[in-house]
This record gives C-alpha cells, sequence and structure tokens, in this order.
C-alpha cells in the first residue's frame, strides 16, 4: 500500500522524520539529521589554517599587552646576572660558562642589551690569577666572535691589544687560547682597521707580543688591497727592521 508523505510522517515516530534542510540552514535551535554532513563552522575550527590565526591573535594580543617589552625586560636582567657572576671572583667561572651558553645559543639580542659592560666584564678576566679562567675567557670571546661578530664592530681598538697582551702568557693553553680568538679577530675586523691597530702595537711592544704581531700582520695582509698595503709599508717597516742583538 502506498501512502502520501504526510501519511508516512504521520505513521513515523517523531525521530525518524526527516527535518527539512531549511530548518537547519536557517534556525539554529533546529534538531540536525544525525546523517547530515559536518558543518562549515566545525571543519573551520579543527582546521590547521584556523589554529594559526588563532596563533597570531594570541601574539598580537601580547605584543598589545606590552608582553613582548616585559621578556626583554627579564632578559636584560638576566644578562646582568651573568655580568654579575662574572665581575665575583668566587663565581667568575660559572659566569664565564653561561655566557658561552648563551653564545653558542644564538641571543644577540639578549648579549646586544648591554654588550659593553659583557665585553668589559670578560676582559677584565685576561688577567685573572688563575691560568684556568683566562684561557676560558679567551675562549668565550673566540665563540662571541665567531657566533655575534656583529657586536664587536666598535669594540675592537681595545679589544685587540687585550688579546695580544695574553701572547705574552705563562700558560700555554692562554697562549693557545689568544691564538684561536684573534683567528676569529681577523675573520670579523674591517682588514683596514686591524692593519693600524697591529702597527701601533708594532711600535709599542717587542718579546713575544711583538711576534705574534707580525704573525697576525702576515695573514692579514691577504685581505687588504696591495696598493693600499703598500701605501702602509713606510710606516711599520722600519719596526720591523730595527737590529735588537744591539
Amino acid at each position: 500500500m502506498e501512502y502520501t508523505q504526510n501519511e508516512q510522517e504521520n505513521n513515523l515516530p517523531s525521530h525518524y522524520i526527516p527535518t527539512p534542510i531549511t530548518s537547519i540552514s536557517n534556525n539554529n535551535n533546529t534538531h540536525t539529521n544525525s546523517n547530515a554532513a559536518p558543518s562549515n563552522q566545525y571543519s573551520q575550527i579543527h582546521s590547521p589554517t584556523s589554529r594559526s590565526k588563532k596563533i597570531t591573535t594570541t601574539e598580537s594580543v601580547k605584543s598589545k599587552t606590552g608582553y613582548s617589552s616585559v621578556n626583554r625586560s627579564k632578559k636584560g636582567a638576566n644578562i646582568n646576572e651573568v655580568i654579575e657572576l662574572v665581575n665575583s671572583p668566587d663565581t667568575r667561572n660559572h659566569g664565564l660558562h653561561k655566557l658561552l651558553k648563551i653564545s653558542r645559543d644564538g641571543s644577540s639580542q639578549l648579549l646586544s642589551s648591554n654588550f659593553p659592560s659583557v665585553l668589559s666584564s670578560i676582559m677584565q678576566c685576561f688577567s685573572d690569577p688563575q691560568g684556568s679562567i683566562r684561557e676560558l675567557s679567551l675562549l668565550v670571546i673566540k665563540e662571541l666572535l665567531e657566533n655575534q661578530g656583529e657586536l664587536f664592530l666598535d669594540h675592537f681598538n681595545t679589544l685587540i691589544p687585550q688579546i695580544m697582551d695574553r701572547f705574552a702568557d705563562d700558560g700555554k693553553e692562554v697562549n693557545q687560547a689568544a691564538h684561536e680568538a684573534m683567528t676569529e679577530v681577523l675573520e670579523v675586523v674591517p682588514p683596514t682597521q686591524c692593519l693600524h691597530i697591529l702597527i701601533n702595537l708594532i711600535k709599542q711592544q717587542d718579546g713575544p707580543i711583538l711576534l705574534a704581531c707580525v704573525r697576525n700582520l702576515a695573514k692579514l695582509c691577504y685581505k687588504i688591497p696591495p696598493a693600499y698595503l703598500q701605501h702602509q709599508l713606510p710606516i711599520f717597516l722600519p719596526v720591523l727592521c730595527v737590529d735588537t742583538t744591539a
């Protein structure tokens, strides 16, 4: 026996009666069909695109509320704590190792917040009574030059003479660390600037420091334009040719 649509609906339990599609789209309170496809709203909530948008929104909120500036202030506080560790003889070794870790992590922004103080603290360690501290401080400089060399551009006039002094150190390990640090210096410093610094040192130094200056100058010559180097020869050649045996 055939039934009309109204008769079919009257003879079926209410939960089997299909809900018209129009009622799903137009009335949010209407009971949805269990066989209906997932709505666009559900797919958007759980899609990767919507999650990335949510993360971006969260980051923008943090920025607007000063979250990033708070983080920067915390970083500044952290680097100041490390400087205090390096400045204290009792915690110097620990502080230098912290700087090594910071450098290897690539934290240029953290170091740049107070780099002059960081560098000054490290260079104070060059004359520490313990040879292991002197060696470690030079190795920290080497790491910083290798990973954050751009931070040194305004400090080579002070740094290079300090490193060269360590070539007269009694400790062989310190001499080797100074050699490694100067190797990195030559990779970072503008060649002509380094040339003038070494020339001034050649005029003032003797013994192992003079010898180290000459050796580094020889390495540097390959990076300087020949015409510029020839113009500088009358300045430092007379010093190199002085007879020191008399």
